[in-house]
């Protein structure tokens, strides 16, 4: 009604205020605006206005501010050259984009938006099996465009251009954090060798150390230093492909951010469509893979804040998680809000609420201490 012609209205003039000079998507509505066209080149899922992207994303971005290429130019493959895409990540570690896929797995893989019954791999590449759509297990995972296809890791350079332009601020403070790739900031990265001081680590090795600033090749450092300290060599693709695999899951922008779904009577669902704050699936791979924070306890024990699809439990195990599914999700405590608990009292509206001493033993209140930074998160701990 009026209050989504409202919202629409203001996104353009932000637009026009934001980017005056790129006011004009040009090719890319011309060609992507136009149903009939797109649907006679066999693409009917790509048929979007600029004014859908806008209203999906809520952000004032065109289509090239996200996805590079040349909207000035006519022809399909001027206009798409150096265009930034999603990829799949297939059994031999190759990040391919879709016109690289085998036809029948990229029919399989026609629009991204979540898909069957496994939230784990909900927006990978599907087939049909027996009837039933399944994940397409020639794929390992699949990576946006904010990462390099060669190694697998976030971009920071392509973050710049893209979500950067906007969101500058944003992107130079997540690239001091240890999910943006700063040096030394998680000890993940500096567990080399097995004996190593910064070790043991439950993900195992960081055998890819990446050139900076752009993490987009690897070196061979890591891998000397660790065949240095072993009796068996690690062979250098070998070391590179378990390194693509950690990188998959430390994140980028769009991983926490990006959140396609499948259109609907909402104008702000679709594939487009963009949150603030990540939600808990994001922290569990987000729909692209098997990956992140599922991680050794929630895949052996199921004792994982989603759990159920995202174990290694039997099908009658993922019932049973199902049904007693983790206190902090039933209490409405997400990832985002636990990372965040440092700035926020421990009270009765956030993990006090969940916690309550067993009511056989009725423990005597200690004096509270001073408050200081961080007490807070040691309650949190102490109790939890």
């Amino acid at each position: 009604g009026k209050m989504r012609a409202l919202f629409t209205m203001t996104l353009f003039l932000c637009m026009l205020g934001l980017a005056p000079e790129s006011a004009s998507a040009g090719s890319c509505v011309d060609c992507h605006g136009n149903a009939a066209a797109m649907a006679k080149q066999g693409y009917p899922q790509f048929s979007l206005g600029l004014m859908d992207t806008l209203t999906q994303s809520g952000m004032p971005a065109q289509c090239h501010d996200c996805h590079l290429g040349d909207p000035q130019k006519r022809s399909k493959e001027e206009a798409h050259a150096g265009m930034l895409t999603v990829m799949a990540v297939n059994r031999q570690w190759k990040a391919i984009t879709r016109p690289q896929m085998p036809e029948q797995d990229a029919k399989g893989w026609s629009s991204l938006e979540p898909r069957g019954d496994n939230r784990a791999t909900q927006l990978a590449p599907k087939q049909m099996m027996d009837g039933k759509l399944e994940h397409n297990r020639d794929y390992r995972a699949i990576v946006w465009h904010d990462k390099n296809p060669e190694t697998l890791a976030f971009n920071p350079s392509l973050a710049m251009k893209t979500c950067g332009k906007c969101h500058a601020k944003h992107v130079q403070g997540f690239l001091k954090t240890s999910m943006g790739g700063a040096r030394g900031v998680h000890t993940q990265s500096q567990y080399v060798f097995w004996t190593g001081p910064m070790g043991p680590q439950s993900c195992g090795l960081w055998t890819g150390d990446m050139a900076l600033p752009d993490q987009d090749k690897f070196t061979d450092k890591n891998i000397k230093t660790f065949n240095q300290h072993s009796t068996m060599a690690v062979p250098i693709e070998a070391g590179y492909n378990l390194q693509r695999d950690c990188n998959r899951c430390h994140v980028g922008c769009l991983d926490c951010h990006y959140r396609p779904q499948a259109k609907s009577a909402s104008l702000r669902m679709g594939p487009h469509s963009f949150v603030r704050k990540p939600e808990p699936l994001a922290c569990y791979g987000g729909g692209r893979a098997f990956a992140c924070h599922a991680g050794p306890m929630d895949r052996r024990r199921g004792d994982g804040y989603l759990r159920a699809e995202f174990t290694q439990a039997t099908e009658e195990g993922k019932k049973v998680l199902i049904e007693h599914s983790d206190v902090h999700l039933r209490k409405g405590l997400s990832c985002v809000t636990a990372m965040n608990i440092t700035r926020i009292r421990a009270s009765t509206a956030t993990c006090g609420a969940m916690w309550t001493a067993p009511s056989a033993t009725k423990r005597r209140r200690r004096p509270r201490a001073p408050e200081s930074t961080g007490s807070s998160t040691a309650r949190l701990a102490t109790r939890l």
